[in-house]
């Protein structure tokens, strides 16, 4: 008896795979530049819920603003092994007879973006920005699949692993010029394009980006509190808006800087800023990746970095920080000594 061999269907799918709002915002620009709405090929969003239950919302404010995919799929990621193999068991399944052009993955670093990708078999992979993670994509990219349990698994299933691949990289940053990746650059042109037209400026105001130094134990207290009594008198003749991270104690702060408008975003901030409208002219931190997304994102005029003296830091932090002050050359440095 002869099988009979089920021939690859007609219909075209990209998949985006996103675990953050960032990284959604990525997977929308993506869909944007390599024309994935042309009429023909379908778009289906993978969201990986995870334990974080105000990353999960952000994701959800995202989804409010961009309603072009033709379908979303919530899976647990962090849950539990059989329900991510059933998922990926389910994929595979599904997309066998299909034509997959690109599998966009939004994190690169975990074994189950590969596994997804590999068994989608596309033709393209586009790896999307997250933050700083894309410094190191390729310390990330070389890594080969062990003998995880996943992996296990996978054999023991019939699924291809983790392997990775040499994919397509779309992101804000300019990565080394002997990279052994095909780069394209991200402008977040749809976003621009779209919302900051409506968006109002105001060249008065300085945003902060906060940064809990202190709390993970990177600096001294009195260094951190010390540092930015001098941004604030720098500043002086400007209103500055500090912007809480997440572990900063809002009371604590306000009663060593009475003066300083602090505030606390729901969102991310690269997202905050279009809800609300604004777009912002200069902004100023110690460190952050969102600096980048944000120049990026809206232009900004002047970006500023405060350098920490490099005797203050935390033994254990200090290379990394270093590591990442040689990457803002572009921006504003100013030395916390000199001010």
């Amino acid at each position: 008896m002869v099988k009979t061999v089920k021939q690859k269907s007609d219909e075209t799918i990209n998949i985006f795979f996103i675990l953050s709002p960032l990284q959604l915002m990525n997977a929308i620009e993506a869909c944007e530049y390599f024309n994935c709405l042309d009429g023909q090929t379908k778009n289906i969003l993978i969201i990986g819920n995870t334990l974080n239950k105000r990353n999960n919302q952000q994701i959800d404010s995202i989804l409010l603003l961009y309603n072009k995919w033709d379908e979303v799929k919530r899976i647990n990621i962090y849950y539990n092994m059989k329900e991510l193999f059933f998922h990926i068991l389910w994929l595979s399944h599904r997309f066998k007879n299909i034509n997959i052009s690109r599998v966009f993955l939004g994190e690169f670093r975990i074994d189950y973006s590969w596994i997804l990708a590999n068994n989608a078999n596309p033709k393209e992979i586009v790896l999307l920005d997250d933050g700083l993670g894309t410094l190191s994509i390729n310390k990330h990219l070389t890594s080969q699949a062990g003998l995880s349990i996943k992996n296990i698994i996978c054999r023991i299933t019939g699924l291809k692993n983790a392997q990775r691949q040499v994919p397509t990289i779309f992101t804000i940053f300019k990565l080394p010029e002997d990279i052994p990746y095909k780069t394209i650059e991200n402008k977040f042109s749809y976003f621009k394009k779209t919302f900051l037209e409506v968006c109002s400026k105001n060249e008065n105001e300085v945003y902060f980006l906060g940064a809990p130094l202190a709390d993970l134990g990177i600096v001294s207290q009195d260094y951190f509190f010390e540092s930015l009594k001098k941004i604030t008198h720098f500043y002086k003749e400007k209103q500055i808006i500090y912007i809480l991270h997440r572990r900063e104690n809002l009371d604590n702060m306000k009663k060593m800087f009475p003066d300083v408008k602090f505030v606390v975003y729901d969102n991310i901030i690269e997202i905050e800023f279009l809800l609300k409208k604004k777009q912002p002219t200069h902004i100023a931190s110690f460190y952050s990746a969102a600096l980048y997304t944000l120049d990026a994102i809206y232009s900004v005029n002047n970006v500023d970095v405060f350098k920490l003296n490099s005797n203050e830091i935390t033994h254990q932090y200090k290379t990394n920080i270093e590591k990442v002050y040689n990457l803002y050359n572009r921006f504003n440095i100013i030395d916390l000594e000199s001010i």
